[in-house]
């Protein structure tokens, strides 16, 4: 399946994130997962920046019941075998890393108990 990068991968803020990797096989990875969260967002990186980097607590409490969010939809791709608890683990230090270059501060500690413990090895 080919991804519309363009869709979603706009602005500063794309190029913030972006110029933090040093590797091409890095960021073709990191660009399917950061995809698929903008696609279950429904947001572009520039909207979300726009939409949750201020400082106000309505700001940062909406991103991060957003974050949640998409934590429980992996969650449900996990118990259908669409994929597995170790690829979750490779998913979310691209959020993360995104979130940090465009100084949208969450509760990391939090969401991160959401996640669920590998099991081995993928297969997806």
């Amino acid at each position: 399946m080919s991804l519309n990068y363009d869709k979603y991968f706009v602005g500063r803020s794309y190029q913030l994130f972006k110029n933090t990797l040093h590797s091409e096989k890095i960021l073709q990875l990191y660009k399917q997962y950061l995809w698929h969260f903008c696609n279950f967002t429904k947001l572009t990186i520039k909207e979300i920046v726009s939409k949750y980097a201020d400082d106000s607590l309505k700001g940062v409490m909406s991103f991060q019941r957003l974050v949640e969010d998409y934590v429980l939809f992996i969650q449900a791709k996990i118990s259908t075998g669409e994929i597995t608890a170790g690829t979750v683990h490779s998913m979310f230090p691209i959020v993360i890393l995104f979130c940090e270059m465009n100084d949208i501060i969450l509760n990391w500690r939090k969401i991160k108990k959401f996640l669920p413990y590998g099991s081995g090895n993928a297969t997806d």
